[in-house]
């Protein structure tokens, strides 16, 4: 927000931003109370990190209302590693592949979580 991609109709390059960017942070990082400052924490912890949520997670673990019980390793990859399998195979898969890749994936996950954990 507080750097200008052009500046009189000429664009500046990356390397003169990042400049600013650095000079900017070095003068606000001491200003806790920073707008800007303060806005990018809010954003980060609340709306990407969900860290109220998380906490909240974290006192029912430790409270016994939520129960971590540790699978052994399966053939099958978690859904959060999807997209890292799909990008491994991106020079090689065309993105129609990519699509069935994925529905095989998912379905593959779908089927273990109709066994249930102890078919693993």
């Amino acid at each position: 927000l507080m750097l200008l991609k052009r500046y009189k109709g000429i664009e500046t390059s990356i390397r003169r931003r990042q400049f600013n960017a650095k000079k900017i942070l070095g003068v606000v990082r001491e200003l806790r109370e920073f707008p800007l400052v303060k806005e990018t924490y809010r954003e980060i912890l609340e709306d990407f990190m969900d860290v109220r949520n998380a906490m909240e997670v974290l006192r029912k673990i430790r409270k016994g209302k939520i129960q971590v019980v540790m699978l052994k390793p399966t053939k099958v990859p978690s859904p959060f590693s999807h997209n890292i399998v799909l990008q491994g195979m991106s020079d090689i898969v065309l993105m129609e592949s990519r699509r069935q890749m994925l529905a095989r994936l998912h379905n593959m996950v779908m089927k273990m979580i109709e066994r249930g954990p102890h078919v693993i």
